[in-house]
């Protein structure tokens, strides 16, 4: 899932939001109504297919980020992405707005789609013009683009409005550039959107039943979950099903459970913690309490790993490497 982190990684930073349903029933949403309720009703606007889906309250996440030490650490980095401040402040002090998104793996690369409500045009608009973001709006107000300027370069973002009022966006972006290290995000157009809204007639996210399933099972009280699987991809002889839960309450924490289909990959991964452990004293006492803190079991092919660095020790690890960011 490493792919699908780094994809929700780039969401976190261009949108600082998350997940919110508006009650309404679907057709293809029985499961999705079970599993959680109106949160999870999104998810009949994102397509079918997915490898990984993900929720949570990226604006709780964001705010427990920004007044944590290793927010410290973000601000170096957000000074070299202008705007990217402003893009994030905008959302974590405007309305609770919610969203879901998707993940999709294709030969050419991986798209992730997001859903999401409480949110419009307007204040896209106006969030963008606080970062100086460029941003051009059509003429019936249903479609916005922005140029949204992050650590990987400018994005060509672009958010349509629904039948149901949610926004609509997606991100796509090569495998070429995860081979090469210059990961590039393909620009978002409405006619890719309005695409993608007409594929929903053939179903939907929640009609991925494993996923929901998987849904229904994670802790999603927490800033942020996901759930994923490798099958029909190319790890799919390495991984199930996952998920994983983050928070950054008092420092920040993870939790990861995952299917391994390989069971030299769970030999390995069981090794090489334990070897981690053993030599964490020389790591420097900092490293080596995080390393010590690192809790990993198994069973079988499943493998259960919890870790949580706190503020005091996301302060020393401020302090230690934040002057290597401002390089």
């Amino acid at each position: 899932m490493k792919r699908t982190m780094w994809v929700i990684g780039v969401t976190a930073a261009m949108l600082g939001a998350c997940d919110k349903g508006d009650g309404s029933s679907s057709a293809g949403m029985g499961h999705a109504k079970a599993a959680g309720g109106d949160d999870l009703a999104l998810f009949r606007d994102l397509p079918k297919g997915n490898s990984a889906l993900f929720g949570g309250n990226l604006i709780k996440m964001q705010k427990q980020f920004s007044d944590s030490p290793l927010g410290k650490l973000a601000a170096q980095v957000n000074k070299m992405t202008p705007g990217m401040n402003e893009w994030q402040t905008c959302f974590i002090n405007g309305p609770g707005l919610r969203m879901v998104g998707g993940v999709t793996y294709a030969a050419g690369g991986v798209e992730a789609h997001y859903a999401m409500t409480g949110l419009d045009i307007a204040s896209l608009e106006a969030c963008a013009k606080k970062a100086s973001f460029p941003a051009v709006v059509d003429a019936d107000r249903k479609f916005i683009a922005i140029d949204t300027n992050t650590a990987t370069g400018v994005v060509k973002s672009g958010f349509l409005v629904l039948p149901d009022g949610a926004l609509l966006s997606r991100m796509e972006i090569p495998l070429g550039g995860f081979r090469t290290g210059a990961v590039v995000v393909n620009p978002t157009d409405r006619a890719s959107l309005e695409r993608e809204v007409a594929a929903l007639a053939s179903g939907t996210a929640a009609d991925d039943t494993a996923l929901m399933a998987a849904v229904d099972k994670v802790d999603r009280s927490k800033a942020l979950w996901v759930v994923g699987s490798g099958a029909g991809t190319p790890i799919a002889d390495k991984l199930g099903l996952a998920s994983a839960t983050f928070e950054m309450t008092d420092g920040f924490a993870i939790d990861v459970t995952a299917e391994l289909t390989d069971g030299a990959l769970a030999d390995q991964l069981d090794k090489g913690i334990a070897g981690a452990k053993k030599q964490a004293g020389q790591l420097g006492p900092e490293i080596g309490e995080i390393v010590n803190n690192v809790s990993f079991d198994r069973s079988g092919s499943k493998v259960h790993l919890t870790a949580k660095i706190s503020n005091a020790q996301l302060m020393t690890l401020s302090d230690k490497f934040g002057p290597f960011m401002k390089r």
